[in-house]
């Protein structure tokens, strides 16, 4: 991520992952006409998303959109899906 910032992605410097919390705010109550649980606003394409919080003792945590849960996945982030978002001030 440390390059997207570099560049100045649309103008900003400040891109980050979002929070468990974050990413569980765009779910929605029931499952749209994709099968996702993700807020029609935003693409059902994208499954699940990697967050910035990390599963201690090593491990990285995931929102889950077509399942509308929480996981953990071991090791690194060898691929998967992110979606940036930066905090408002």
């Amino acid at each position: 991520m440390a390059w997207i910032n570099q560049a100045g992605l649309a103008g900003f410097h400040d891109w980050r992952l979002p929070t468990i919390e974050e990413a569980l705010s765009l779910l929605r109550g029931e499952k749209g006409e994709h099968g996702s649980y993700i807020h029609p606003c935003f693409s059902f394409k994208q499954g699940y998303i990697y967050t910035a919080d990390r599963r201690k003792p090593g491990g990285y945590w995931f929102v889950d959109f077509r399942q509308a849960k929480v996981y953990w996945a071991s090791g690194t982030m060898a691929g998967g899906f992110a979606r940036l978002c930066r905090s408002s001030d």
